[in-house]
């Protein structure tokens, strides 16, 4: 978990409403979009956050910090089952962008999402887009914004840490901003490998 990111979001940022928003855009879009049930119930807590940290870090032990961060679409979609399991709760594949330190990363526009669905990328491309999972109660978990962050701009400190926790709970320097909802998106440009099926990660 980041170090230092407790304090809550601004009043004009809402997670909800945004991630709301970012399932209507995908089913506007034509996308395959899961079935969504919001909680006021946390999940990030307790036995259920002591068993998903495990799975993390099993999964993150098989694997270097270049291979987390080269393939961030694959890794968030690899881990989900895995963490659905020990949450015991869906949890939702998020694509967007992050505000980081108040400048935005891995920033897309609306406009140039959409037309990418007219024009397929040739294999796995880079694209400017950030994945992560949002669970029913609008926590996220990220595990790897940081890692990639720190090693594309040489920045030691942040490599290794990930986001797990209430979006309120994270302060104006990080605010996670989501576009879409579900891998179908990817898939549908041609920037997805689903790992899971190839088997390259191993629990």
């Amino acid at each position: 978990m980041f170090r230092g990111i407790i304090k809550r979001f601004s009043k004009e940022v809402n997670y909800e409403t945004e991630f709301t928003s970012a399932v209507k855009r995908s089913w506007n879009w034509k996308l395959e979009v899961p079935d969504i049930t919001l909680s006021k119930t946390p999940f990030l807590t307790g036995d259920k956050a002591e068993s998903a940290l495990k799975v993390i870090q099993s999964i993150a032990s098989k694997h270097t910090l270049e291979e987390v961060s080269q393939q961030c679409f694959g890794y968030m979609y690899f881990v989900q089952d895995a963490l659905e399991e020990a949450l015991q709760t869906p949890i939702y594949y998020t694509l967007g962008y992050v505000d980081y330190e108040k400048r935005p990363v891995f920033y897309t526009s609306e406009k140039g999402l959409k037309s990418k669905l007219g024009n397929p990328m040739s294999g796995v491309g880079a694209i400017n887009l950030h994945a992560w999972l949002t669970t029913p109660n609008m926590e996220i978990i990220d595990l790897t914004f940081a890692t990639t962050y720190g090693i594309v701009n040489n920045i030691p400190s942040v490599i290794g840490r990930y986001s797990f926790q209430h979006y309120s709970e994270f302060n104006e320097n990080m605010v996670y901003h989501p576009q879409l909802v579900g891998e179908d998106y990817l898939k549908q440009i041609g920037a997805f490998v689903d790992f899971r099926a190839l088997n390259v990660f191993v629990i």
